[in-house]
């Protein structure tokens, strides 16, 4: 039979055991955690860094896309000037054919005629110029778009055989004393209209030439 002390040495040498048994658990419980967060932390700087690459990498692109668009932008201006040259120049020729198309005669009319005369309408508003350029044949003198017949009744006159009256074999004599006669405003417009085209019309050619 056993004596009670060495039941009590046998009692405390199995506490101890299992003391040790736990502790050696809890340490290796502890060691799986600390591998286990050492892992995560790992993962995470890992995700951190693909994240700063891609950030870098669309800060790239977007730099890139602003260069393009500050280049796309000044062709566009470049191309926006040359358009309006273009469009210049093709009105300067429009006008230069409109010029050379005139009859020989007046054209060496508008030709000969001085400096002076035509410094006073370079100097008119464009604006001005463009409303009486623009402004229909028509409504500048209504006897334009009229028959010969209405205008000029003597032209559609057939005379006799005999007893032609005097004033149609010279007509250049004139029955009643002469009065003078204001321009009306439709004729004066269109006489400033031809003048002014013709002008303006020249001063483009000059320049061109």
């Amino acid at each position: 039979m056993a004596s009670p002390v060495s039941q009590a040495s046998l009692g405390s040498g199995n506490v101890d055991e299992k003391k040790r048994k736990r502790m050696i658990s809890n340490r290796e419980s502890a060691r799986r955690s600390r591998m286990r967060k050492q892992q995560q932390v790992e993962d995470l700087a890992k995700e951190a860094s693909q994240l700063e690459a891609g950030n870098n990498l669309i800060m790239k692109t977007i730099e890139a896309a602003k260069e393009m668009y500050t280049s796309i932008a000044s062709k566009n201006d470049v191309l926006r000037a040359q358009v309006k040259e273009l469009t210049y120049g093709l009105n300067s020729l429009d006008s230069l054919n409109s010029v050379l198309s005139m009859p020989e005669d007046s054209l060496n009319s508008v030709l000969s005629m001085p400096q002076d005369s035509v410094e006073p309408f370079l100097s008119m508003p464009e604006e001005w110029l463009n409303s009486v350029l623009s402004t229909p044949q028509d409504s500048v003198n209504p006897v334009l778009s009229m028959p010969p017949d209405s205008v000029n009744p003597v032209l559609s006159f057939d005379p006799p055989e005999f007893g032609i009256p005097d004033i149609y074999m010279e007509p250049w004599q004139f029955p009643c004393p002469m009065q003078p006669i204001k321009a009306s405003d439709n004729m004066l417009q269109l006489i400033r209209r031809f003048f002014y085209g013709t002008m303006f019309s020249l001063v483009e050619f000059n320049s061109f030439v």
